[in-house]
């Protein structure tokens, strides 16, 4: 016959082994909602529509041809194809002609946008900028062209940077200058636009390592309140 002290121990390491696979599941199962691409942890509350928007204007400096873009964020657009987004209209006929737009991966006709929202609640937002300078065919000289952009609407802007790209160099701080120009004698130019939002990049760091560490205590807390129950029934 088995005695009362072994048949006491055996249940003890039932119970331990059994706390142990929950604690396991439950870590598991977690880690799974915590790393899930589509389990956000965090809700971001609506702040009704909140928009910035720069109006950023291209233009040949002879003066014979321009155009301009918009590039924006609001707290309910989205980075795929929102209600923001405008397609650019069709190229003109006749030459010369200076044409841009916001590139994007979405179907035709909004692959080529006059007017592109981004979400607010990102910390890295980029627009893909092209530029087309078309001059009369037999014209071979190089012209300049300009991008502006206001510096009062920059300011209004929650980003601690903001800055224009060219095969991955910075060319323009548009919270410093208000203008960068390059010569082209034709063919199409890639640019991007790039804003960083340093306090939102670490607030979305750490966001997740609280709500993880506080419900992995509260877990171990609860199984070691229940084994120690156990116990202290067992000296009973």
């Amino acid at each position: 016959m088995m005695a009362p002290r072994r048949i006491h121990s055996t249940k003890l390491k039932h119970v331990l082994i059994i706390y142990t696979i929950i604690l396991m599941i439950g870590i598991a199962g977690l880690s799974q909602t915590v790393f899930s691409d589509h389990s956000p942890l965090i809700a971001l509350a609506a702040d009704d529509a909140e928009t910035w928007n720069i109006t950023v204007h291209i233009k040949e400096t002879s003066g014979i041809s321009g155009n301009t873009i918009i590039i924006g964020t609001a707290s309910n657009a989205s980075d795929d194809l929102d209600q923001y987004d405008l397609p650019e209209p069709p190229f003109p006929p006749q030459f010369p002609y200076l044409r841009s737009w916001l590139e994007t991966s979405f179907s035709v006709p909004f692959n080529n946008l006059l007017q592109e929202y981004k979400s607010s609640s990102t910390g890295h937002t980029l627009w893909n900028l092209s530029i087309l300078w078309m001059p009369i065919p037999e014209n071979q000289s190089t012209t300049s062209i300009e991008i502006s952009w206001d510096s009062i609407e920059i300011k209004t802007t929650d980003f601690d940077s903001l800055k224009l790209y060219q095969n991955n160099t910075v060319v323009a701080d548009l919270q410093v200058t208000n203008s960068y120009s390059f010569p082209s004698n034709g063919g199409i130019h890639h640019f991007q636009i790039i804003g960083q939002n340093m306090q939102k990049n670490n607030a979305s760091e750490q966001n997740d390592l609280p709500i993880l560490s506080i419900t992995l205590g509260i877990i171990i807390l609860f199984i070691v309140a229940i084994i120690a129950l156990f116990l202290y029934k067992q000296k009973k």
